[in-house]
C-alpha cells in the first residue's frame, strides 16, 4: 500500500497529549493520527454531515429559491 508524508503544526498542548495517548496506547503516534483522519473523514461523521450541509447551503445562496423551514433548522443544528 502506498503512503504520503503529512506534516502538521499543531500547539505544544495538542502534542502532548498525543504523545501521552501514545503513551499510553502503547502506539506510535501516527496510528493515532490516521484512526482519528479516519473517524473525522468517515462519511456518517458529524463533521463531514455538518460539511454537506454548509455546501448545499453555498449553492442555494449561488441559486436562491425558497426552502422548507426544517431543512433549515436540520443545518442550523448540524452547525452546532
Amino acid at each position: 500500500m502506498s503512503q504520503r508524508t503529512l506534516t502538521a503544526h499543531v500547539p505544544p498542548a495538542l502534542a502532548k497529549q498525543l504523545d501521552a495517548l501514545a503513551h499510553r496506547l502503547h502506539r506510535p503516534i501516527d496510528w493515532i493520527v490516521k484512526a482519528a483522519l479516519e473517524q473525522y473523514l468517515a462519511p456518517t461523521s458529524p463533521e463531514q454531515s455538518r460539511l454537506e450541509l454548509t455546501l448545499e447551503k453555498l449553492v442555494e445562496v449561488e441559486e436562491p429559491h425558497t426552502e422548507p423551514e426544517d431543512d433549515d433548522r436540520r443545518w442550523a443544528d448540524a452547525t452546532t
